[in-house]
């Protein structure tokens, strides 16, 4: 094997981030010279040596750890918010990305990684055999002749903190691991395996058959692949487009080979030979060993190097694996006479998709309730793919933005639409060498359902504005995104070494390899020739018209897609121009044109550093950054936290952690605010809230976070779980983040609240929250949440009250509310990244000044004329703030909740079991997080890969309003939700045994490895201020928690864990410990169409309500938000441990008898005292202060002490 070209580190552009962090890369080209010199493995090696952990550039490759995602016990379960359906590629990950868990996998963990990419997808699987592609990417883990069992990697991952993923796409099939950074060399050789020896096994097809239908039976409600299906069977006839991917056990089992005995092997070993070669390969690499270590560890015989000589030294040994031998050999002899395929060039055999249908108009139904009409263009693939120019990526840019002079600005003015969403996907049907598809979706309100001709219209003036606005404005505009995508790639944030391997392997192949990782960003030149070529074929000629619709159902004439069996009907169509309002259309040529100037492009990108200025701590014990090593055995050594730098009793506090010294090479900032309620609220007012919410996203999305988020800012605005206040959040640059968080509190706190006061615009924003409302519960997982939710909160309302009660809300009673708002409110915020002190002040001056004012009007414009301070709160509430209490179940309960899925066609039930575990504190928090870390491989290889109950399988710890529970979850479309709890409670009978048989290695193995997580680095300022706003959240404030939690996972045995799940899960007080001690469980059970309750078998809503009623509740274990408590620091040896000190794993030697869950009582009594004189120059450097503001409702008239405004330029 020849290398053919080889890309040294200083030849490939990087971003200044992984420069200063000293990341290295290599790119490699081979050329097998036995094989007349084609070229073969493309390969990218990435050292990064900080996987290792800041304070380890080695260690002892004789310890394991173990891993099994990322257990961030920092950060509740449960979400208000909806997540975006899942892409359109076929997947066979065990993880569900839909899952509305914040469960924040792998943050802060680092692993190294491995990615491999063939170039095959399903557009090449046979007329007959549909799905072979995806059916192949799942046999290929099943086992392989040096590791023949077929779940070998798994159980080996989950011991190295380790995990795996594959997805077919339409031209590419990639799988990706990764694993303690220690395990990388040994991870890659049982990986290359499945690409040299995989079996096939025979006795495993018919289980994966049912693994791949369950999985397509998940997504047959989804939307975006009834679209993708759609666009399928539109296409030509005999054109891989009418290909389908997915697989389910129809198009598997009833094809020709899979009846013939043998066939589906002989397909599979044939697709697996002719495919799964070096010269269709890409091999990407991270790993924290030097690059000249990864590429003798991937070029290994024992690795990736067997492929590069296998085609001229084919294998002769026979696949036994248990299987008839003489049928395996029948099998090979059939695939013997196959040679392998170099390339599968589909663009010079096939033209463009739909070029026999376009112009045409399709409707079709759709499953969400509403409207949606989606353009679909034919553009050049070599355009497409032409990365330096980004001609495409120009002309999407400006038909997706959402700022003045906007094609969705003009829509959206006119209450014709609520999104607009455009571009060529990066993967799929959309992006392949065929062709390209650039589709406009536009989700309708009522009214532009039925004006679809001004919908037209407008986009079709909005193109032919672009073209005639080009020469005039184009290369200003090209020149600003260049210039936004260069500061984003220049200033990167490091990615999870997994998250990495995978994105960079489809661009091995895709970009030179000098530009392997600025291909995405770099716009090279303006090219305004090609543009107008693109724009050519963005016409009413060369254009589907596609209308989904929940109303639509068909007719006699339709036609029936053959997997899903959903109607459409094509008709011809030919644009006129035509319009519903002649004079009002007349405007519209006027209103659209390029965005003006961007300002919020940064325009100061300098690094601030004041870490030591603002966190002085006296004397010797210096508390300092993790980073640093202490080597005096009486210094804490802690990360420093954020301190409170603003207060002003009632109103506003801040928090801040300034400077940037984890991420000193990032210009960024985070910033996070909640404003919290002081008053108890209605579901009336809960209402008037979300549409307070909704409306102030509304108004800021042309001229302020529409602008923000091109500029690469993120913001958000969402109404807080039980509705107990509005959350805001800003992630971007610290030169513009300030401004930023301004103009959405300046626009909140006008006076007259004029955002809210546009009628129409009132009502279509009411008619599209409606509309989410009900789409909530379409997915049975969503649906399960829900319930799960009103039955244990105290203020969570039922989703059919709320959408009663929305229905007459009215913008008269939104702006009294917004009025009213900030008096009633306490916002608390939190600033982290590259903002110093006078940014910090000046910001909170600010800010409390539009809050005062704010409620100085409101308390103007009512009744309130004495001249004294406004009150604020209620002084008759023990509690300053407004809390949402947690349902206490009472030992022995087994409640169950039964009800149908909403959506009459759901083939899918989901059945979620609920064990309260109760208040939380450091030692429950961690006996649950370490149940998990056992329980979450070993219940989805039983049940979902044994027993096949499902797809989705998992099973997790939670933290709502910090009471603890444990969930259980299985989504089936087999089996009868019945069936499923009576399988999930076998599996918890028996997993306290599983436990006990464990061997002490295997214990502590797990143990160690959950100490690792918790103690794991943040990997990015996003992730690090996302940990500490949790503590805000809960108004604890305790940023060292998750230390504290290690300290007690080092000390629980295996008897502790198999007590706490005898007693957690069972639901017999005969297996329990304590006669009197028994499970609180609750049960969610949503039925598919296969298992349907009959009605008297249904659970009421308003039975739920009276029942969580009967139970009572726990008093809040949340902070009250007035006092803010000591910080504990966490005893000497956990404090002083790092997340690879091999030191901790010392824990993994302690005695397996020892009591459970011990406090470490020496260190804390030795560090006792220095802690008392530590934890108060944590929070703040200046003195305590008692609230001096007359009738204060917020901290009871001043006799709690709080931290007072602090004075400017101390």
């Amino acid at each position: 094997v020849t290398k053919m070209d080889v890309v040294e580190n200083d030849s490939i552009r990087k971003p200044k981030t992984y420069v200063e962090t000293n990341r290295k890369f290599k790119r490699l080209t081979l050329v097998n010279n036995n094989n007349n010199g084609k070229i073969g493995l493309e390969i990218l090696l990435i050292s990064d040596r900080s996987l290792l952990g800041t304070n380890n550039t080695g260690g002892d490759d004789d310890d394991d750890f173990a891993k099994d995602g990322k257990k961030n016990e920092e950060t509740e379960s449960e979400s208000d918010e909806e997540e975006d359906e899942s892409g359109s590629d076929v997947s066979s990950s065990k993880d569900d990305s839909e899952d509305e868990r914040e469960e924040g996998a792998k943050e802060g963990l680092k692993t190294a990684a491995c990615a491999v990419e063939v170039s095959v997808g399903y557009l090449s699987d046979p007329e007959n055999f549909h799905g072979l592609s995806h059916f192949l990417e799942h046999m290929v883990f099943m086992g392989t002749r040096t590791n023949r069992s077929e779940n070998f990697f798994d159980e080996w991952l989950s011991r190295n903190w380790g995990s795996q993923n594959a997805y077919t796409d339409t031209e590419k099939t990639v799988f990706h691991f990764d694993v303690h950074p220690k395990r990388l060399k040994e991870g890659v050789e049982i990986f290359s395996k499945f690409f040299t020896e995989p079996l096939i096994l025979e006795r495993a097809l018919e289980r994966e058959v049912t693994a791949i239908e369950s999985e397509f039976e998940r997504v047959v409600n989804s939307d975006g692949v009834r679209m993708e299906l759609l666009l399928a069977d539109l296409a030509i006839e005999g054109h891989p487009y009418r290909k389908f991917g997915w697989g389910n056990r129809q198009s598997l089992t009833e094809s020709e080979a899979y009846k013939e005995k043998n066939g589906a092997r002989k397909a599979l070993k044939r697709h697996f030979k002719e495919h799964y070669h070096a010269r269709r390969m890409s091999v990407v690499v991270c790993g924290a060993e030097e690059l000249e270590e990864l590429e003798e560890m991937v070029l290994s015989a024992k690795a990736f190097g067997s492929l590069c000589v296998q085609e001229e030294e084919e294998k002769e040994e026979v696949d036994d694996g248990n299987d008839d031998d003489t049928n395996n050999k029948i099998v090979d002899e059939y695939v013997s006479q196959f040679e392998r395929i170099d390339e599968v060039n589909l663009s010079d055999t096939y033209g463009q998709p739909f070029a026999h249908l376009v112009p045409s108009f399709v409707k079709t139904s759709q499953v969400k309730t509403g409207t949606q009409l989606t353009l679909v263009f034919q553009l050049s693939s070599k355009i497409n793919r032409n990365y330096l120019s980004k001609s495409v990526n120009f002309i999407e840019t400006l038909l997706g933005h959402e700022g003045e002079g906007s094609c969705f600005e003009a829509l959206r003015k006119r209450g014709l639409c609520s999104e607009l969403c455009a571009g060529v996907s990066r993967g799929g049907l959309d992006d392949t060498s065929i062709s390209a598809l650039l589709s406009v979706s536009i989700k309708l309100t009522e009214r532009g359902a039925t004006r679809t001709e001004d919908i037209l219209f407008i986009l079709f003036t909005y193109l032919r504005q672009i073209e005639s606005l080009l020469s005039s404005n184009g290369a200003r505009f090209y020149d600003e995104m260049q210039q936004i995508s260069q500061i984003e790639f220049e200033y990167s944030e490091s990615e999870h070494a997994c998250e990495f391997v995978e994105r960079l392997v489809s661009d091995v192949r895709r970009f030179s390899p000098e530009n392997v990782l600025y291909g995405d960003s770099y716009w090279q030149r303006y090219d305004e020739n090609e543009i107008r070529e693109v724009l050519s074929m963005l016409t009413p000629e060369n254009v589907l018209v596609i209308l989904a619709s929940s109303e639509y159902k068909g007719n006699d004439a339709a036609t029936i897609e053959p997997w899903v069996k959903f109607p459409y009907e094509v008709e011809s169509f030919k644009y006129t121009a035509s319009t519903s309002d002649a004079q009002d259309m007349q405007k519209v040529e006027k209103e659209l044109g390029f965005p003006s100037k961007n300002r919020f492009i940064p325009k100061d990108l300098r690094m601030h550093n004041e870490i030591e200025k603002l966190f002085p701590v006296k004397g010797n014990d210096s508390i300092n950054n993790t980073t640093t090593t202490t080597t005096t055995t009486n210094h804490v050594t802690l990360e420093v936290t954020p301190k409170i730098i603003y207060n002003e009793c009632g109103v506003l506090r801040l928090w801040a952690k300034l400077g940037c010294r984890e991420f000193k090479t990032q210009p960024k900032a985070s910033m996070y605010f909640n404003a919290n309620l002081l008053v108890e609220e209605s579901v009336h007012d809960t209402m008037c809230l979300k549409m307070f919410a909704l409306m102030l996203q509304d108004s800021v999305n042309k001229d302020i976070y529409y602008p923000a988020h091109v500029a690469a800012n993120e913001c958000s605005v969402h109404v807080l779980a039980q509705s107990t206040g509005v959350s805001f959040r800003f992630d971007g640059w610290s030169d513009t983040i300030s401004e930023l968080a301004l103009a959405y509190f300046r626009r909140a706190a006008s006076a007259d609240q004029s955002f809210i006061q546009e009628e129409d615009r009132f009502q279509k924003v009411k008619e599209m929250a409606l509309q989410d409302m009900q789409n909530m519960v379409l997915k049975v997982r969503s649906h399960c949440a829900i319930l799960s939710r009103l039955m244990k909160h105290e203020k969570e309302h039922s989703l059919q009250e709320k959408v009663a009660v929305l229905k007459e809300v009215t913008s008269e009673d939104v702006i009294r509310y917004g009025k009213k708002f900030f008096q009633n409110v306490f916002t608390e915020g939190l600033l982290v990244g590259n903002i110093t002190e006078s940014m910090a002040t000046k910001l909170g001056d600010s800010l409390k000044q539009l809050l005062v004012n704010a409620a100085a009007t409101t308390a103007g414009a009512s009744e309130n004329t004495s001249g004294e301070e406004v009150t604020r709160g209620n002084n008759n509430n023990n509690n300053a703030l407004v809390f949402s209490r947690v349902v206490n179940l009472p030992p022995g309960t087994n409640h169950s909740i039964h009800v149908n899925a909403v959506n009459k066609d759901e083939v899918n039930s989901a059945i979620t079991h609920y064990y309260q575990i109760g208040p939380s504190n450091s030692a429950s928090r961690a006996i649950a997080l370490l149940c998990e870390q056992f329980m979450s491989e070993k219940i989805f290889d039983q049940l979902r890969t044994k027993e096949s109950l499902g797809y989705v399988v998992s099973a997790y710890f939670e933290s709502s309003n910090e009471i603890l529970g444990f969930n259980v979850l299985v989504e089936s479309a087999f089996h009868a939700p019945k069936f499923v709890s009576e399988r999930i409670k076998c599996f918890l009978d028996a997993f306290p045994s599983v436990i006990e048989n464990l061997t002490d290695e295997e214990f502590n193995k797990q143990r160690v490895s959950l100490m690792e997580e918790l103690l794991a680095e943040d990997a990015n300022l996003r992730e690090q201020s996302g940990r500490y706003f949790a503590h805000l959240k809960n108004r604890k404030y305790q940023f060292h928690r998750a230390r504290d939690v290690a300290g007690h996972v080092s000390t629980i045995t295996k008897a502790d864990i198999a007590r706490f799940c005898r007693e957690t899960f069972s639901d017999s007080s005969t297996n329990a410990s304590d006669g009197d001690a028994r499970s609180k469980q609750l049960s969610v059970s949503i039925h598919g169409k296969n298992y349907p309750l009959e009605e008297k078998e249904k659970s009421e809503v308003k039975e739920i309500i009276a029942i969580k009623g009967e139970y009572g509740y726990y008093a809040t274990e949340e902070g009250d938000g007035v006092t803010v408590p000591e910080l504990y620091i966490p005893s000497k040896k956990i404090a002083n441990a790092h997340s690879m000190d091999v030191a901790i794993s010392g824990a993994s030697h302690a005695n397996p008898d020892t009591t459970a869950m011990n406090e470490d009582t020496i260190d804390a009594q030795e560090e006792g005292t220095k802690q008392q004189q530590q934890q108060q120059q944590f929070y703040s450097s200046k003195v305590m202060k008692t609230c001096e503001t007359p009738f204060c409702g917020f901290c009871g008239n001043g006799k709690r002490k709080m931290p007072f405004s602090l004075p400017s330029g101390n």
